[in-house]
């Protein structure tokens, strides 16, 4: 059990049914940026600000210890020993180790698929070329203004500007 913990490419945490670190791998001490030892003792809201409560009704973890082989999945923001606070993809089960019921946690940094996910986004709205707006994102705010100037019974106007042959002017210019 503990090599497979102290090698697992996520950071570990076992908690006991008070929500207090019991043990910690090294992944957990890298990404908390707390030593191990320290680690183990510490409650779980001493580095998890947010996203983990629904984890544990009346702070008793009942549903999880009681629930047969069930995991549950969250985000979450973490506090490193430094004060920092990074998110991360919180993965909580169930563990019955020596006649104790126990937790796991598998912490994951998830900043990088929250840059991920905020990049595609703005991929989605924005042209690749000059990073305007692009139609998707003109007809959403179209439609949020026409519905704030109907309840404020303000009139809204709309310019559109045209040139022609652009595409021209783009291939033998070149686009800067």
């Amino acid at each position: 059990f503990r090599s497979l913990f102290e090698s697992s490419p996520h950071a570990g945490l076992v908690l006991n049914r008070s929500g207090v670190v019991v043990l910690a791998n090294s992944r957990a001490e890298y990404l908390l940026g707390c030593p191990q030892g320290e680690l183990a003792g510490k409650a779980i809201e001493d580095f998890l600000l947010s996203g983990y409560q629904s984890l544990w009704p009346g702070g008793g973890n009942e549903a999880l210890l009681d629930g047969d082989g069930q995991e549950e999945v969250v985000e979450a923001h973490a506090r490193r020993q430094d004060g920092s606070e990074l998110p991360v993809r919180l993965t909580v089960s169930r563990l019955r180790f020596a006649g104790e019921d126990l937790l796991s946690l598998a912490l994951d940094d998830a900043s990088e698929r929250n840059r991920t996910a905020t990049l595609r986004a703005h991929e989605a709205s924005h042209d690749a070329l000059t990073g305007l707006p692009n139609r998707t994102l003109f007809l959403d705010r179209l439609e949020h203004a026409l519905a704030r100037a109907r309840r404020s019974k303000r009139p809204l106007a709309v310019v559109f500007l045209d040139l022609d042959d652009f595409k021209l002017v783009n291939d033998t210019r070149g686009h800067d």
